[in-house]
């Protein structure tokens, strides 16, 4: 397997800011790089295509050392894993032909069953599926693919990575390397929503579940375990029915910030929150306001029908 290149950004802090008097206000491009790892593809990207508007949810950004911009999303268009590449990290972004992820392996293969790819600290990725496992019941556990280029074609180990399956599942992974003492780690969510008693996402009646966030320490090739996941969050009443998509990074002055969202996906609720620490195993300390609310700076659910908003 090809060695690993360091990629994981540094990154000053400051509190977010005030929340936009109306929805039209104009603020400067939001400028957020999550941590995913660098690569030297062996192959030229595949063929791009248009840069016409389509659904590309949960989108991992990275740049790779041939300078352009990489990113990958949740499965839409009858591709597993789909992928864009662009000049800057502002676009504008070209999809890319073909699927980055096309073999199935232990997964059911279900339309909807693809998640949340996260790129990782090697050749490898982490992605969710819905696992075809006995009593797996639609739950999706997490997996890993590994490839020789960072456009794939990736190929999934035989066995899933982490399933959780008596908790609802497992989805939402992502890669942290801690450059202060070496270590790397992957952060997902047990998706014990899956297993509620329904409303918003299935876990807003009374009893609500937990739908903890794990941290697993992995070795230096990015996935292979040390020890045993511990959950650093949970959620709350402020937060609705779920946690979910959690990301770490570390700051130059040691503090470990933990970015989630909370409320369900389809509400107009859902945000973008953080919470620090001093440990990477914490305890997480949750920032008194979002970072992103829906509605801010114009941000809007995925639900609301806009002129031009026409997607495949």
């Amino acid at each position: 397997m090809p060695g690993v290149v360091g990629g994981w950004h540094k990154a000053s802090w400051r509190p977010p800011p005030s929340r936009p008097s109306s929805p039209s206000r104009r603020h400067p491009p939001l400028r957020l790089r999550f941590p995913c790892s660098r690569f030297t593809p062996t192959k030229p990207p595949a063929r791009a295509t248009s840069s016409s508007r389509r659904i590309f949810p949960d989108p991992c950004i990275l740049q790779d050392d041939d300078g352009l911009w990489y990113s990958f999303a949740t499965n839409s268009g009858g591709r597993n894993v789909q992928a864009a590449v662009a000049p800057d990290s502002l676009g504008p972004w070209t999809y890319l032909d073909g699927d980055a992820m096309p073999d199935h392996s232990w997964t059911s293969g279900a339309t909807r069953g693809r998640r949340r790819p996260a790129y990782g600290q090697t050749t490898a990725t982490f992605f969710s599926f819905r696992g075809e496992l006995p009593d797996a019941d639609g739950r999706h556990c997490v997996g890993v693919a590994l490839a020789d280029s960072m456009t794939g074609p990736y190929r999934p180990m035989p066995e899933p990575w982490a399933c959780h399956l008596d908790q609802g599942g497992a989805i939402d992974p992502a890669g942290f390397h801690d450059a202060g003492t070496g270590r790397r780690y992957v952060v997902y969510k047990v998706d014990g929503n899956h297993d509620g008693n329904g409303g918003d996402c299935g876990n807003s009646v009374d009893p609500v579940v937990s739908t903890p966030i794990m941290l697993q320490e992995v070795g230096p090739d990015g996935f292979t375990k040390i020890g045993n996941p511990v959950q650093i969050l949970d959620r709350t009443e402020a937060d609705g029915p779920l946690v979910e998509a959690p990301d770490i990074v570390r700051l130059e002055d040691g503090t470990y910030v933990l970015f989630f969202s909370s409320w369900c996906y389809a509400s107009d609720k859902y945000n973008i929150n953080y919470a620090v620490s001093r440990r990477v195993e914490g305890p997480y300390i949750r920032s008194l306001r979002p970072l992103l609310q829906t509605g801010d700076y114009g941000l809007i659910d995925y639900r609301t029908k806009e002129p031009g908003n026409d997607y495949d």
